[in-house]
């Protein structure tokens, strides 16, 4: 890849912890931003999950009131698609009832599952996939 700006191809990544991107890459010799990049993939099964919340007491959604509603409707969805994969996954259901992003839920809902965005806030600000 190179920088769309000055065409070098000398770029360096920046770690962006406190953002909603894991990092950015920058041109070296003209100093300016390339693109986002996504965050590593690793296997949810390396992640200290959340303890899950009781059974039927799903997290309430943040959101504006159409991405609540949406995320409503695609969440036990999603929640089953993980489910169908055996026992197993059971204890990442349980984790992914304290998610209460509503973004999250509508951004994922349609993805494979070895291609969901972990929220950041998880244990070790990593973005994680189910492998």
């Amino acid at each position: 890849m190179n920088c769309p700006h000055c065409g070098s191809s000398d770029l360096r990544t920046v770690p962006t912890p406190d953002g909603p991107h894991y990092a950015k890459l920058e041109c070296v010799p003209c100093d300016r931003w390339v693109r986002w990049l996504s965050a590593p993939l690793r296997s949810w099964r390396d992640l200290e999950l959340p303890e899950p919340r009781p059974f039927g007491m799903a997290a309430g959604l943040v959101g504006s009131p159409k991405q609540v509603q949406f995320a409503e409707s695609v969440r036990g969805g999603l929640m089953n698609r993980v489910r169908a994969c055996g026992l197993e996954y059971a204890r990442l259901v349980g984790a992914m009832s304290r998610i209460a992003d509503a973004g999250w839920w509508i951004a994922n809902h349609q993805r494979p599952l070895n291609q969901i965005s972990w929220p950041r806030d998880w244990p070790a600000r990593v973005l994680e996939t189910v492998q």
